[in-house]
C-alpha cells in the first residue's frame, strides 16, 4: 500500500524564492491539505485500493493552488518551455489549475468540457492556427481525459507545448506528444482486482469518488 509520510508543511513564505520544491515537499503539501484519503476505494481503472487522492482538498484552498501553479510554471521554465498565450485544463480540477497558472504568467485561461465521449472547447474560446498552448491536469490515472484534451487542441490546429500535471499515478502508462511534467509521481500505490482485494474480503465498505458508482447486485 502507498506509504504516506508526515512532512513539515510548506507555505508560500517558506518555500524559498526561485527554489523548485521536491516531490516530498509536494507530497507534504497535499498531505497537509487532506488530499490523501485512507479507506477502501474504487479507482478509475475499476481496481480497488486503500488510498485515494482527492485533489479538491488542495485545490479548494487558493493559497495552496497558487503554490502548486507556481511550481508547475517553475518546472516548465526550468525545461526551457516558452510561456503560451493560452493555458487549457479539462473541467474541473484541470480548469482550476489552468486559471491560476494563466493568472501568474499573464495568459488566458480556457477549459474543455466533456461532451458525450469527447472533449470540446466551447464558450467562444478560440485558438490561433499552430499556436502552442499549455495543458494542466490534476490527477492522471489512465490518461483518458488528457488524451481527449490533446485531441481537442490538435483538432483545432493548435499544439500542446507542455502538459503540467499535479499528480501522475499512471506508472508510465500515459504517453503524450509534449513534455509531460508532473509535480508528484505516485508509483508505489498498490491496486487490487476486485476478486483479489483484501479489503473486500475483510468486509470494508467500498467508496466510489470522482463521479464513479459502486456496482450493486440486485435480486430480481
Amino acid at each position: 500500500m502507498y506509504k504516506i509520510s508526515v512532512i513539515n508543511k510548506v507555505t508560500a513564505s517558506n518555500r524559498g524564492e526561485g527554489r523548485i520544491m521536491t516531490e516530498k515537499e509536494i507530497e507534504g503539501l497535499l498531505l497537509e491539505s487532506g488530499a490523501f484519503l485512507q479507506g477502501h476505494f474504487l479507482y478509475a481503472s475499476k481496481l480497488h485500493g486503500s488510498v485515494y487522492i482527492e485533489k479538491f482538498r488542495a485545490l479548494e484552498d487558493p493559497n495552496v493552488t497558487s503554490i502548486l501553479a507556481r511550481e508547475m510554471i517553475d518546472l516548465a521554465d526550468a525545461a526551457g518551455i516558452a510561456h503560451p498565450r493560452v493555458v487549457i485544463g479539462p473541467m474541473t480540477g484541470g480548469a482550476l489549475l489552468a486559471f491560476e497558472v494563466a493568472r501568474q504568467i499573464g495568459a488566458k485561461a480556457f477549459f474543455t468540457e466533456k461532451m458525450e465521449s469527447t472533449m470540446e472547447l466551447r464558450r467562444g474560446f478560440h485558438l490561433e492556427p499552430n499556436e502552442a498552448v499549455w495543458v494542466t491536469e490534476d490527477v492522471v490515472n489512465l490518461g483518458g481525459s488528457i488524451h481527449q484534451v490533446f485531441d481537442c487542441i490538435e483538432g483545432l490546429g493548435a499544439k500542446v507545448s507542455a502538459a503540467l500535471i499535479l499528480v501522475d499515478r499512471s506508472k508510465g502508462r500515459v504517453k503524450v506528444n509534449a513534455p509531460f511534467i508532473p509535480l508528484l509521481k505516485v508509483v508505489d500505490l498498490v491496486e487490487y482486482k476486485p476478486d483479489q482485494c483484501p479489503l473486500c474480503k475483510q468486509g470494508v465498505p467500498l467508496t466510489a469518488l470522482g463521479g464513479r458508482k459502486v456496482a450493486t447486485n440486485k435480486a430480481g
